[in-house]
Formats: structure tokens, sequence, C-alpha cells
């Protein structure tokens, strides 16, 4: 029987070392350069967007019988109100904003008085 590490030896001697060549410094791509660029124009695409579809956010204010609170709101009456109008119409008035969220809440949520309310309908079930 022969030994392992010999015909390993014997493996290894057939090959020969040989020289190594010097690595070869690749030029830039214009690809490289333009990448930087795809970025920042995607970036500024999707924060325009962002920012238009959120002015698109709609909501109808109601003008309030009041005639102080219809003074104070003027800007903001019968408006479409979107996220910005909103927040700008939170830090200023308080008192509109909180009307203006229960008329939107009395569109949005069901109705919970009356014949036809949703109290009735889940109670007789």
């Amino acid at each position: 029987m022969s030994n392992p590490d010999e015909e390993m030896e014997q493996y290894l001697k057939e090959f020969k070392p040989r020289a190594i060549r010097p690595l070869e410094a690749e030029a830039p791509s214009h690809r490289f350069r333009l990448r930087p660029l795809a970025i920042a124009a995607a970036i500024g695409l999707t924060a325009g967007l962002s920012v238009w579809v959120s002015r698109r956010e709609v909501a109808v204010v109601p003008q309030l019988p009041r005639e102080h609170q219809a003074q104070a709101s003027a800007p903001f009456t019968e408006r479409r109100m979107n996220s910005f109008l909103l927040t700008k119409l939170a830090l200023e008035d308080n008192q509109t904003f909180d009307a203006v969220l229960t008329e939107e809440s009395r569109k949005v949520l069901p109705n919970l008085q009356g014949q036809g309310s949703m109290l009735r309908v889940l109670a007789a079930e």
C-alpha cells in the first residue's frame, strides 16, 4: 500500500508555478457617473409626486353659523382641504378645526341615532 501523502506530493509536483502578471486598471465607465444623477432625479421625482398627491387630498369645510367663527375661518370655508391646510387650521383655530372634523365624521361614519341607525340594526340581531 502506498502512502497518501506521497501520492499528493507527486500530484502537486506536476504543476509548475507561473509569474503573476500585473493587474490592469479598468477605465471608469460613463454609467458609474450617471448613477448619482439618476438617484437624485428619482428622489426628486418621488418627493414632488408625494407633495402633489398630498395636496390633492380634499375635505370640504362647512361654513359655521356663528359670525365670529365664520370671520376667523373665512379662508377655510367651502374650500377643499388637504393635510397641509388642516394642519394650519388646527394650529391657528382649534374650534373651527373641531367643527370641521365633526362635520367630516358625520359624513363618513355611520349614523348612530334615529330609526335607521346602526345601533338599532345591531340590537335587532
